[in-house]
């Protein structure tokens, strides 16, 4: 089993080489997961705004698809059959 010394200013720390890489390892995780959560946050913020205007979009898309089914069938209802020539 390998000791190092570990000294950071006016700390110091002596333990086993494989807690000492544990320790960096695991306070690596948890500052990237620290300085990714702004953008986490954000991205969420945005992916509700727009599955709101997704669906705000559908709505409108088939309220249009209807108007144009209701106008459509009223053009067929106002043309004048066109009588039949043998």
């Amino acid at each position: 089993m390998a000791v190092v010394t570990i000294t950071f200013l006016h700390w110091q720390f002596v333990g086993s080489l494989a807690l000492v890489l544990l320790f960096a390892i695991l306070f690596g995780v948890v500052l990237a997961l620290i300085l990714m959560l702004p953008t986490f946050i954000r991205d969420l913020f945005y992916l509700s705004a727009v599955e709101k205007q997704k669906k705000d979009l559908e709505e409108d898309l088939a309220m249009t698809r209807h108007k144009l089914m209701e106008a459509s069938e009223k053009l067929e209802r106002a043309r004048p059959l066109a009588p039949l020539t043998q």
